[in-house]
């Protein structure tokens, strides 16, 4: 399984969309104005709240700075998933695949 195939990816999306969202609501600003401040399409955005996009770090740091808090503090309270697997150092141990254009030799 690759990184990107993790089964925790939807739900951080999810769980960080939901946060902005509670964070954008506790400001009284519509969804459309957040957008333009951040310097978003409308539907970009909404599309972050709903969890629906994995989103950049500089639109991370867009929203955070919208918010008027560090990304840090913007994650603070989100669940924490482990994606990593039991020993990360597996993921490279694994042989490299073979090179397109060279044959194996036969014994003999």
């Amino acid at each position: 399984m690759s990184l990107s195939e993790e089964p925790g990816d939807a739900r951080i999306s999810k769980d960080f969309g939901a946060r902005v969202r509670a964070l954008r609501e506790a400001t009284g600003v519509s969804q459309e104005r957040f957008a333009e401040v951040c310097a978003m399409h409308r539907t970009y955005y909404g599309a972050i709240e709903r969890g629906a996009h994995n989103v950049s770090l500089i639109n991370i740091h867009k929203i955070a700075a919208a918010l008027g808090m560090s990304i840090a503090t913007l994650f603070e309270g989100l669940p924490t998933i482990d994606v990593r697997p039991p020993d990360i150092r597996d993921r490279f141990r694994s042989s490299p695949p073979e090179q397109k254009g060279r044959k194996k030799r036969s014994p003999g």
